[in-house]
């Protein structure tokens, strides 16, 4: 419980959490009104599943905003962009490559270092936790 929830108190970590979050809703926000688009973006085998990625996106990345479960939902967003990287087949060799995989970097960065300043895991933390 204490990996969890605990976070150094970083104002870059903070920084990093609200302007990833707010890419990862605007892609959400762009996926939800353009269901054609969504669906060539996260070009899933099975009809349904990218509107389970999309509301899985929203779900994360609303977390991250907040700094609720940061780890959680940096896991939760990372295994959605693997799953669109290997799902997805790019118009060019690399077109897709190096957007997804700095998603995913920022994703390892969250898994390891926590929400940061201003999170409500490091408020949980300070409460909770001895």
């Amino acid at each position: 419980m204490y990996w969890l929830l605990h976070t150094p108190k970083s104002f870059g970590l903070f920084a990093i959490r609200i302007a990833f979050a707010a890419l990862i809703l605007y892609h959400c926000a762009v996926a939800l009104m353009l269901p054609q688009g969504a669906a060539a973006d996260h070009a899933m085998l099975l009809q349904n599943l990218p509107l389970v990625a999309i509301v899985g996106e929203l779900l994360a990345g609303t977390m991250l905003l907040v700094g609720l479960l940061s780890r959680v939902a940096a896991i939760g967003i990372g295994v959605i962009r693997v799953i669109a990287l290997v799902g997805h087949t790019p118009i060019w060799p690399g077109a897709l490559i190096e957007s997804q995989l700095l998603v995913l970097m920022i994703c390892l960065l969250f898994v390891f270092a926590g929400g940061g300043l201003f999170s409500l895991d490091r408020r949980l933390s300070r409460n909770l936790l001895p």
